[in-house]
């Protein structure tokens, strides 16, 4: 009997790279009986599952990140996906479908998937990898400020119990669930996952995508994201940050201790259910916590060059006030020829040493003579100075 695997997620837990892996290698999985589809959007191949069916299944797609950012007909390029669903399920050997918005579908939408599948003659199996509490709530933080939707402040809880019992109620004995973590001690997350199907991966091109951010690469865009959200009141905000894909650190995003109480009764309470539901492999071991942030700088310059924008230059250099362990103004010995660093510095400055203030916005002015912000400070702390 035909298989169809449905692997659901969950968030942050090496889907991107399963899915970049399953798609660089067609050639190997289809010599094994298998199908991974590419979905067509227009021009685009679309390799995350999460895109076609989170979109058509979902209650309001109007509403779905991804739809916002991409534009474009709704009903028609959902008509299209379910078109493409509809033959896919008529294909006689083992299909793979991975999307890990999948999970996060109403039980109504998971059901009709479900049955669609089962009436199409496939011998169904879902597998669902966990990621413990306290780690999914830190990467998930992570990724949610990289999207810009939210800052560190404003994420709320990312309750995944919830989704654990409406998938257990869906597909019964049809799932499997299985630890990250345990997983990741195992080896390349990715190899151990396929080689669960049942595939052999030796030939495999192993891809690893979707790298997250760092600490200071989140916190810098967590505060941008405060003011400046790329996504605002379910539209693309026309004043919003750009996306960006980099991280200018590699270490770990971690909650400080004070910041982690919010979060605490919450991740206590999943940690208890988990061992109930799912056992202790899925529960949290321990809770590490983030150091207070210091900007080098190094980091500052590398911030600045990496995240800054016309509109946003200002912001991000009070972030970076607050913690550099340098003075400030140094920064300008970077930048002699950018008149936003300079004016901005200025401004950042100007409460706590107004002369550093008014020799910047000097400098500001050569490279900008009829800057009237610039010429208005500059008369500003002259008036000040003179006293």
């Amino acid at each position: 009997m035909k298989r169809f695997i449905l692997h659901v997620g969950f968030h942050k837990t090496a889907t991107s790279s399963i899915q970049q892996t399953l798609a660089s290698n067609q050639e190997e999985l289809l010599k094994q009986g298998f199908y991974y589809p590419l979905f067509e959007n227009n021009d685009s191949k679309v390799i995350n599952h999460s895109i076609p069916f989170y979109s058509a299944f979902c209650e309001n797609p109007e509403k779905y990140h991804i739809n916002i950012r991409q534009g474009g007909d709704i009903v028609q390029i959902n008509r299209n996906y379910l078109k493409q669903f509809e033959e896919i399920l008529k294909i006689e050997r083992n299909v793979i479908i991975s999307g890990e918005d999948i999970s996060v579908l109403p039980k109504y939408s998971l059901v009709k998937i479900r049955e669609k599948i089962i009436a199409s003659g496939f011998k169904l199996e879902v597998y669902c990898s966990v990621r413990r509490p306290y780690s999914l709530l830190c990467s998930d933080i992570s990724e949610i400020v990289k999207s810009g939707i939210s800052s560190i402040e404003q994420v709320t809880y990312p309750n995944r119990v919830k989704v654990v019992h409406k998938l257990k109620d869906v597909f019964e004995e049809e799932i499997t669930f299985f630890s990250f973590e345990k997983d990741c001690n195992q080896g390349n997350p990715v190899e151990v996952f396929i080689e669960r199907l049942g595939i052999k991966c030796s030939d495999f091109t192993l891809t690893k995508s979707n790298e997250g951010l760092g600490n200071l690469s989140t916190r810098a865009l967590s505060n941008l994201n405060k003011n400046f959200p790329i996504i605002k009141d379910g539209a693309i905000n026309p004043n919003g940050r750009c996306f960006f894909y980099t991280s200018i650190d590699n270490e770990k995003f971690l909650l400080t201790q004070q910041e982690f109480q919010r979060f605490k009764k919450d991740v206590d309470k999943e940690n208890e259910d988990y061992g109930f539901l799912l056992g202790a492999d899925f529960q949290d071991k321990s809770i590490e916590y983030s150091q207070e942030l210091r900007i080098s700088i190094d980091m500052a310059v590398k911030i600045y060059q990496d995240y800054a924008q016309s509109h946003t230059s200002h912001a991000l250099l009070k972030f970076i006030a607050k913690y550099a362990s340098f003075p400030l103004h140094y920064l300008a010995e970077h930048f002699p020829e950018n008149v936003e660093v300079l004016r901005d510095l200025a401004l950042v400055l100007e409460d706590v040493n107004i002369n550093k203030s008014y020799e910047l916005m000097l400098c500001a002015r050569n490279l900008r003579p009829r800057g009237p912000l610039i010429n208005s400070k500059i008369s500003y702390y002259e008036s000040k100075l003179s006293k």
